[in-house]
């Protein structure tokens, strides 16, 4: 009986083991599966948001194509009226329709242009906090509580091109391809193949004309493909009615933008005379004394630039003899895919990281027999997680092919998915840490560092053959050191302004936002 006591008593220690272990298996599955669920649900709000963007541009497709209808129909009545004076009433009731419609669509797609913008914004931000809002779920839910803190990120929630040019930059993944004309491998990943400004979300601003060219060649290579004509000169010849269509009914004379100043050649023009006024103003400062100088030149004031005559709104009809020449059309109208960004880019993912949830059981002790302690709470080592996510157009050829983004079609089509991904983190990371990794183990105080560390707490002595033990870096103890420190100065921190954050959010927004795994 007193051996069986023993025993029992060692097999109860052993399956209390046996359920810690269990217990933080199960804690670190449950950690990196609430990280890929947070992470994969922001990608998804992403894709929604391009979804959201593509439904409004569709919406702004039909208003623009039945502008374009009615001036047909005005300009075929104006021609009967012209021919046979009697036809003149069908050409009076047409132009009344068509300027009255003017009156509606126009507003209306300037509002819409507006709600674009703001899901550019808003989605990617909504995004987060939803991710936020799964760690705490997964968190608060659990049969035993943890404190989990989930930050979700992505080149979206950084707007505009501030920074822009240097995430390219960083992002850039080179070729090795034969290079082209310009010296640049012909498989160059490079971000930065782009002028226009990102929005929020992986978009950027075409003008409202732009629509009415990409009507008339998507109707015209229609009609061509059903007649079976296809082929370099069809694109050519709908790609010149696609411009025609675009001069006649959205003429975009004296071109406005949002705030109703003039840009577009008075703008251009404008630049052009600043850069020849610093070329004459360095000259003149080569010019010897007694010399006289040469005249800056004047900049075009928006007053004397051709169309309206006026800066006009972009939230109204700007037009007095037609509504197909306005100022309208040079706003900025439906929001596409950005030029930098394409399927599987650095601007189309998304990273989850989970920061050191704690995993600690007050009702589970253990008794430290080495160090006569009772009563110490059972803990694993807290660790980070990662993930990683992205949101991509359903196609399945090539970027620039028309299945895909050729003429912004991506814009124009509710096909957009957020899927998982292996975790990747950008190419410039990799760099300075690899660097950074090889500098430090060349640094002979970093060896001593090792050695002190691994030779607990004090240097090695050399033996007999005057060779000191090889003895590498004590993970345990150094990993351990590094991690207390992270936790104490950089995690704990950023816990507490997330938290606050997302405790923040939680009084303004609903948590159920419609998204998940």
């Amino acid at each position: 009986m007193l051996i069986g006591l023993c025993m029992s008593c060692f097999l109860i220690g052993s399956l209390w083991f046996l359920i810690g272990i269990g217990d933080a298996i199960v804690f670190r599955d449950n950690m990196q599966e609430a990280t890929d669920h947070a992470t994969f649900t922001s990608a998804v709000l992403h894709a929604k948001g391009m979804n959201f963007i593509s439904a409004c541009n569709l919406i702004m497709l039909a208003l623009i194509a039945v502008h374009i209808i009615l001036g047909i129909i005005h300009d075929l009545a104006l021609a009967a009226c012209i021919l046979w004076f009697w036809t003149c009433g069908v050409w009076i009731n047409a132009r009344r329709v068509y300027t009255t419609y003017a009156k509606i669509f126009k507003p209306v797609c300037g509002a819409i242009h507006y709600a674009e913008l703001g899901a550019s914004y808003g989605y990617p931000l909504l995004a987060a906090y939803k991710g936020y809002r799964i760690g705490a779920d997964y968190g608060e839910f659990s049969p035993k509580k943890h404190d989990v803190t989930m930050i979700v990120i992505s080149p979206s929630i950084i707007p505009g091109s501030l920074v822009s040019a240097g995430l390219n930059k960083a992002l850039t993944s080179k070729g090795t391809g034969k290079p082209d004309k310009d010296g640049k491998p012909t498989d160059d990943k490079s971000l930065t193949s782009t002028s226009q400004t990102k929005k929020g979300l992986p978009v950027e601003s075409k003008k409202f004309s732009t629509v009415c060219e990409k009507l008339g060649k998507e109707v015209v290579s229609a009609i061509f493909g059903a007649l079976g004509a296809t082929g370099v000169v069809a694109d050519k010849v709908a790609g010149w009615i696609g411009k025609g269509v675009k001069w006649r009914y959205c003429n975009d004379t004296g071109s406005t933008t949002l705030d109703g100043g003039f840009t577009g050649g008075i703008a251009d023009g404008n630049n052009s005379i600043s850069k020849q006024n610093d070329k004459i103003a360095k000259d003149n400062a080569k010019l010897p004394k007694g010399s006289t100088p040469k005249a800056p030149l004047e900049s075009v004031s928006a007053g004397s630039g051709s169309g309206t005559g006026k800066g006009g709104s972009c939230m109204k009809d700007n037009s007095s003899l037609d509504p197909g020449f306005d100022s309208w059309w040079g706003c900025d109208g439906p929001l596409v895919p950005w030029g930098g960004s394409e399927n599987g880019s650095a601007w189309m993912q998304v990273w989850g990281i989970n920061l050191h949830p704690d995993f600690k059981d007050k009702s589970e002790h253990r008794v430290a027999i080495g160090g006569r302690k009772t009563g110490v709470a059972s803990s694993a080592e807290e660790s980070i997680y990662f993930s990683q996510a992205e949101f991509y157009f359903d196609c399945k050829e090539d970027w620039k092919n028309e299945e895909c983004n050729k003429d912004d079609n991506a814009g124009y089509s509710i096909q957009w998915r957020g899927r998982l991904r292996r975790l990747e983190f950008p190419q410039i990371g990799a760099m300075i840490g690899s660097f950074a990794a090889e500098f430090l183990a060349g640094l002979k105080v970093y060896k001593d560092f090792q050695k002190l560390i691994g030779n607990g707490g004090e240097m090695p002595v050399k033996g007999a053959d005057g060779k000191e033990p090889e003895k590498g870096l004590a993970a345990t103890g150094f990993e351990s050191l590094v991690n207390s420190a992270f936790k104490k100065y950089v995690t704990d921190p950023v816990k507490g302004v997330i938290n606050s954050a997302g405790k923040g959010a939680d009084k303004l927004l609903d948590p159920d936002l419609g998204a998940y795994h």
